[in-house]
């Protein structure tokens, strides 16, 4: 634990339906980087705050586990400029960035 370091990606930890809420909690500082994606009812990647991952709480929860840096993705973005515009907006939106 003093040594190695994880990077938890919240789609993947979600689509295999772990909770990504519990890994902050159960191994709190083992966290540094954070892929923060979303995804949606049917397992499908989503822009970040349209899909069914409650990414306040996500936000909060990896911030007091010692997350440092939030990487915004998405794995199959059709539209790159436009999926991020939208992610951007909805982290905005939350108050997050």
């Amino acid at each position: 634990p003093d040594t190695v370091k994880f990077q938890l990606d919240a789609y993947w930890t979600t689509k295999a339906k772990a909770d990504p809420l519990a890994y902050f909690a159960n191994y709190p500082d083992r966290y540094r980087l954070c892929h923060l994606k979303d995804i949606d009812s049917q397992g499908k990647f989503a822009d970040v705050g349209t899909g069914i991952i409650d990414i306040p709480a996500f936000f909060k929860a990896a911030q007091k586990a010692g997350v440092e840096k939030f990487y915004v993705e998405r794995d199959d973005a059709p539209n790159p400029l436009v999926n991020i515009e939208v992610s951007y907006k909805n982290l905005r939106k939350m108050k997050l960035i």
